[in-house]
């Protein structure tokens, strides 16, 4: 135990004081004034050598983050040069790639995460002039993005040029499709740019730019991409394996950020100028105003920093170009500490001075001045008192004093906000009482060990519950106060809020414990190997691999005891490339502890340590066991095609493009459909395959051909041969061009079949199908005639009837009395009953016959058709119709009413739709119909289902009068339906009867 005892004082000791000292008492204020001032003269002289230090490192520190800062930039810069290249040698090997091969590529780079500061990247495709309509037009068709093409795609700004650059390819591109074809080349300023980068081969930064979206300062860097196996080793030669330019433009504001962090917490402010290189070679660091490309005092302070502790200009190479970094101090810009050191020594020194010369002044004076150097010092206790209490309420600190059971005896303002309590709801507490529960045992556990002199102070870290709620972490800090007489008297306690460390320490846990998580459950091997090839780490799946029930099995192993031998030369030769800092790819054989073979695809990196020396290499491997075995079964499955191939009844061939079509090859298939062996065809030997075409189709079957080639497409055809017995036979054909990577066309592939007995079959069909729509027009016709006839039947005869009888009623009605009161309502009745038969006798003649269509003709009866679906089913209609009154006869105005019938009832069915447009109008000599819903849109399995008789009636009635009907749904955006009709036709009926 430990227990502070007061000092007592030793009288007799005092009064057996040598009298060799007492002549000190003698001293007068003389010397105490020259010590004073040789004191002082010593202070201000280690106060200015100390100045002098602090500001020299000052200046070293700054120099030393300009450094930083530029380094930085070159780091950054470098970056992007290597994304750049990266879409150069994508391009370089696939001059045309998919724009979802592309959206991978750029995913892959992960531009936010690896490059921030990118605001796009592209590819600019060079066209010369005289392929600019050709380009525009092969754009225009490409469906790959939107399935409508893009319609209004152009180069732009227009004019005319000897070379285009358009932007091709765009990342992101859903918020710069204003970019999409944007001539990176149209003005003389950006023609030099990619003229330099065409002709040197190394990327070129553009100067100052303003980015569209959004609208801030910028600047893009070019690097011209060369065609795949062409030289390009002169300028002559580049200039004819030109190709496009990659591109990337990049945010100055998100670059710099990355660079050198959030600028409130910075010390240095930072001007960037754009400079042309300078002639001799030498850095030029003057600079103007209109030269400025970033400035962070515009982006961030309100007031400029005029006057600089420091200021530095430094000169960094972009790409062709020069960057002048101006590095200036901010206010803020301190050393820390050692910025007040000088003062310190200047104070403490003055202190120093001021203490001895009074110390050496007080042993001088005389015994009568005692008692007043007494009086001083009281007043000078109770100074320090009051600055003791006012650090203690002015503390940025929370501090608090407590008695020896806990309770709280004073509190600081600070202790106040980080409670939230007030002042009188605090004294008289205990800390226990607003302590977690968790914590009350620990923290009266090192109380209890204080007071018992265990430990002289104790700290912890423990949790106070808020007055509004919820948990403050802190850090506490306490001592323990003794009185004169070594009695403990009470604690002073230091507290200090640490909630955002432990939040920003939980959430790191967190962090770490979802990486690892993913890790742990990654379907490939992650592993760490050390240089030697020994394994460190390992997740599950790779201990899978391996058939290892746990890491134990095989840490600490080589990783090479459990490759194939056959594939071991190869695997110690990567991890050697791999040692020296290499990144690469190995496929090899794995042999698990179980035995089973495996095949692997590792791709390895190099892990450095914080020295930048490579410590271990990380290793991400995928079991490709099934892609292996896939590869084999295509090796297979090409014999089996080899097999298939010379058993086909048909022809498969390979021939050239020309008017023989001359044959390079092709199957023995060929002798039981022409009766021409296989030897008599190649190279025309006995016979070309284009004279055995029938006349007539010969000159089809070239234009159609051409045409598929033309857009690289395969083509169908369908013609007669004249076989070697003279007899015409029908033949189907299927095929496409084959084309070498740089667009030539090597030759035609195809197999061709014979159909005679399908085209005769097709015949009797269409034969067969002409009768059954004859009698399917017939029996329309008769419908809608019994129809018409029942609907007047039930109008006239059947509704006269009920409103005479409703008449009868009511004259009844009247003649009964108040008394005969079971009568009257009885009669009531069936007056009711009578007015609801009469409505639904007219909603059932209207129904099967609208008169209306036969009165006012086919535009009304749809007004009056629309009115009533509206009424029904609450949907939103827009009519449209022709202002001149379109004029049918009965027939095709019946037909187009019930297929817009129809149409409206699929409408309520199946799309969901609550807005449906219709217009009718006559085109030409054309009657034209058409519905467009928002619903759901219609999708192609449903608009070939066979079983769909509502739709397959809508084109039998269509195509009676030799019209079509379209249908064209899109997903989530709605069905169009439209109906084509020649108003010049003859009746079908008509022609049933002759």
């Amino acid at each position: 135990m430990h227990r502070r005892v007061p000092p007592v004082k030793n009288l007799q000791a005092e009064e057996s004081v040598p009298r060799s000292l007492r002549p000190l008492s003698s001293f007068g204020p003389a010397p105490a004034a020259l010590l004073l001032i040789i004191s002082l003269l010593l202070t201000g002289i280690a106060w200015h050598y100390t100045s002098l230090r602090i500001e020299a490192t000052a200046r070293a520190q700054f120099d030393r983050k300009v450094l930083e800062a530029k380094e930085a930039i070159h780091r950054r810069l470098q970056a992007y040069i290597d994304a750049l290249l990266a879409v150069r040698g994508l391009f370089t090997l696939h001059d045309e790639i998919s724009p979802a091969e592309w959206k991978g590529f750029v995913h892959q780079l992960d531009l936010q995460k690896r490059y921030p500061g990118i605001h796009d990247i592209a590819f600019a495709r060079y066209v010369p002039n005289s392929e600019k309509v050709e380009y525009e037009r092969r754009v225009r068709r490409d469906t790959r993005v939107d399935p409508n093409g893009h319609l209004d795609f152009s180069i732009h700004p227009a004019g005319e040029r000897d070379a285009y650059y358009p932007l091709d390819y765009l990342e992101t591109f859903s918020s710069n499709q204003e970019q999409f074809g944007f001539d990176i080349g149209s003005d003389p300023i950006r023609r030099l740019v990619i003229e330099q980068a065409r002709d040197s081969g190394r990327p070129v930064a553009t100067g100052r730019i303003v980015l569209v979206f959004p609208r801030e300062s910028g600047f893009a860097i070019r690097l011209a991409v060369y065609r795949y196996g062409m030289p390009h080793e002169s300028v002559e030669e580049r200039r004819r394996a030109l190709l496009g330019f990659a591109s990337a433009a990049f945010s100055m504001t998100e670059l710099l950020k990355e660079v050198w962090g959030d600028y409130a917490r910075r010390e240095v402010d930072f001007k960037i100028y754009d400079m042309e290189p300078s002639i001799d070679g030498e850095p030029n660091r003057s600079v103007k105003p209109s030269q400025l490309l970033y400035d962070d005092e515009i982006l961030y302070s309100k007031v400029p920093n005029n006057y600089p502790r420091f200021r530095r200009r430094e000169v960094v190479e972009v790409a062709g170009r020069q960057w002048v970094v101006d590095a200036s101090t901010k206010p803020n810009f301190k050393m820390g500490l050692q910025e007040y050191l000088p003062l310190f020594v200047l104070f403490g020194g003055s202190v120093i001075s001021v203490s001895l010369f009074y110390v050496v002044r007080a042993v001088g004076l005389s015994q009568r001045r005692a008692v007043d150097l007494a009086t001083v010092m009281t007043a000078d206790l109770r100074e320090t008192e009051e600055r003791f209490r006012a650090l203690f309420d002015r503390a940025a600190i929370g501090m608090a004093q407590l008695d020896l059971d806990g309770r709280f005896l004073k509190v600081n303002q600070k202790v106040i906000d980080l409670l939230g309590y007030t002042e009188e709801e605090l004294l008289g507490r205990t800390f226990s009482q607003i302590t977690h529960p968790d914590d009350v045992g620990p923290n009266l556990d090192l109380k209890r060990r204080l007071l018992a002199g265990e430990i002289e102070t104790y700290e912890m870290e423990k949790r106070y519950l808020h007055k509004g709620g919820g948990m403050i972490w802190t850090h506490l800090s306490v001592s323990l106060i003794y009185d004169g007489y070594g009695e403990p008297k009470y604690f002073i306690g230091v507290i200090n809020d640490i909630s955002d460390r432990r939040r920003a320490e939980e959430a790191l846990r967190e962090s770490e414990s979802r990486l690892r998580m993913i890790i742990d459950n990654v379907p490939e091997c992650v592993k760490t190997v050390s240089l030697d090839g020994s394994l460190l780490a390992v997740n599950p799946a790779g201990l899978r691999m391996v058939e290892a029930e746990s890491s134990d099995k095989v840490v600490g192993r080589k990783l090479i005891d459990v490759v194939h031998p056959e594939d071991r030369p190869d695997f110690l030769r990567s991890h050697q490339a791999f040692c020296r800092g290499e990144a690469g790819r190995l496929q090899y054989r794995l042999v698990g502890l179980q035995g089973t073979l495996r095949w692997m695809d590792s791709h390895a990196v190099p892990l450095r340590n914080e020295r930048g020396e490579i410590a271990s290499i990380l290793s991400v491997t995928r079991d490709i066991t099934e892609q292996k075995q896939v590869e084999e079964a295509l090796r297979e499955n090409k014999r089996a095609l080899s097999t298939l191939i010379s058993n086909l009844p048909g022809i498969a061939y390979r021939c050239r493009n020309d008017h023989d079509w001359t044959a390079e090859f092709i199957s023995e298939g060929c002798y039981p459909l022409t009766g021409y062996r296989p030897a008599d065809f190649i190279e025309d030997k006995k016979i070309s395959f284009g004279k055995l075409i029938h006349p007539d189709h010969q000159d089809r079957v070239w234009s159609d051909v051409q045409a598929a080639l033309q857009e690289k497409k395969p083509f169908q055809l369908v013609y007669r041969i004249i076989a070697a017995s003279g007899e015409e036979k029908w033949v189907w054909e299927q095929g496409r061009g084959i084309f070498s990577p740089e667009g030539a066309l090597l030759a035609l592939e195809g197999l061709v079949m014979e159909i005679t007995e399908q085209k005769q079959a097709e015949e009797a069909l269409r034969h067969s199908r002409q009768q059954l729509r004859d009698l399917s027009t017939r029996l329309q016709t008769i419908l809608e005639e019994e129809r018409t006839r029942i609907s007047r039947e039930i109008h006239d005869e059947l509704g006269q009837q009920l409103t005479i009888l409703r008449m009868d009623l009511s004259w009844l009605l009247k003649r009964l009395s108040a008394e005969q009161a079971i009568l009257r309502e009885r009669t009531q009745s069936m007056i009711h009953l009578v007015d609801t038969t009469i409505q639904s006798v007219r909603k059932i003649s209207t129904e099967m016959r609208p008169g209306v269509l036969d009165d006012l003709g086919l535009t009304a009866a749809m007004e009056w058709q629309i009115e009533d679906f509206k009424n029904r089913t609450g949907i939103r209609c827009l009519f449209t119709a022709c202002p001149q009154e379109i004029t049918l006869d009965p027939g095709r105005s019946t037909t187009v009413f019930r297929i817009f019938q129809e149409t409206l009832t699929n409408i309520v069915r199946h799309a969901n739709a609550n807005e449906v447009k219709i217009r009718l109008e006559r085109e030409g000599s054309h009657l034209l119909l058409e519905v467009c819903d928002n619903g759901k849109g219609i999708s192609e399995e449903e608009i070939a289902n066979s079983k769909s008789l509502g739709l397959l009636g809508m084109r039998e009635r269509t195509l009676l009068w030799g019209g079509t009907v379209q249908i064209h749904g899109i997903s989530g955006r709605g069905t169009r339906v439209s109906v084509n009709i020649p108003l010049s036709q003859p009746s079908p009926v008509a022609e049933t009867a002759s």
